[in-house]
């Protein structure tokens, strides 16, 4: 929430507060800690390659209108949940290959590669407002069985009333697996590299402007509408809204890899070298 107010000195001035606990928010930019920060969708995600932006809009427009003429009753009011195993069907796009070609495809993180084993990733809520970090760290250290409090993770990250640092953040996963995880930030992120993890069935960080998320699986499209590009999405496990109760809040979406800005991944592997 911004409040604007005159100053008898600096003249018209404003200031930003958090809804959630009516804090100030007193730090600008998408380079700022990764935890409690303010920055400009518009400025760096929306204006930025904008007429590209607005294509992807025409075209996803274009998909709902041919969703629509192909199967027009799911846009009726009184469809429900349970006529959506009568329509499904309808609803897939049929080839006009002599061989099946998926119009999707996609993977999640397993419990194992083997067999048709469960998902296995949890989503926990960061319990303040600058616990994204953290939060995002207990959801992967708990899939490497590693078990900690979101505080005894801050502490390990250095966390402080700002958020915490990448370089934390990557200090935090190594001593607290006694070093048996190798944690490797990266500054250039893009969807085949974290696609990679995915398939290897490693979790990993994904950072955006001022926050942390986990990322847990990856889906394409097969086919797209020319020019394209086909369209791609990450599943994230956002942490964010934050919630004392960590298994009451965040949110996990699959989120359109071109609608936001990707600052940085860490990746969390297994040392190659025996730990000791």
């Amino acid at each position: 929430m911004r409040v604007y107010f005159d100053d008898p000195e600096l003249g018209s001035q404003s200031l930003i507060f958090d809804v959630a606990d009516l804090s100030l928010v007193d730090r600008f930019g998408a380079d700022e800690l990764e935890g409690f920060t303010t920055y400009s969708f518009y400025q760096e995600i929306a204006e930025p390659n904008a007429p590209e932006k607005e294509q992807r809009w025409e075209l996803a427009d274009r998909e709902l209108e041919a969703a629509k003429s192909a199967t027009p009753r799911i846009f009726e009011r009184g469809f429900t949940a349970r006529e959506l195993s009568v329509v499904r069907p309808t609803l897939v796009p049929q080839s006009v290959y002599p061989i099946p070609f998926p119009f999707y495809s996609w993977r999640t993180i397993k419990y194992s590669p083997r067999c048709n084993t469960h998902k296995c990733f949890e989503l926990y809520a960061q319990k303040t407002n600058v616990y994204c970090a953290v939060a995002t760290g207990q959801m992967i250290l708990d899939f490497y069985r590693y078990y900690y409090t979101q505080d005894q993770i801050a502490a390990a990250m250095g966390t402080g009333p700002g958020g915490t640092t990448n370089t934390g953040q990557v200090n935090g996963y190594e001593s607290l697996s006694k070093k048996c995880l190798n944690a490797t930030y990266d500054s250039t992120a893009n969807w085949a590299e974290a696609r990679a993890e995915i398939n290897a069935n490693r979790p990993l960080k994904s950072g955006i402007p001022g926050h942390a998320r986990a990322c847990a699986g990856w889906k394409r499209q097969n086919i797209c509408i020319w020019p394209g590009p086909c369209k791609r999405w990450l599943k994230i496990y956002d942490p964010w809204p934050w919630n004392a109760d960590i298994c009451q809040g965040g949110k996990i979406v699959w989120e359109d890899w071109d609608a936001v800005t990707h600052t940085n991944f860490i990746y969390i592997r297994h040392r190659a070298t025996p730990c000791t």
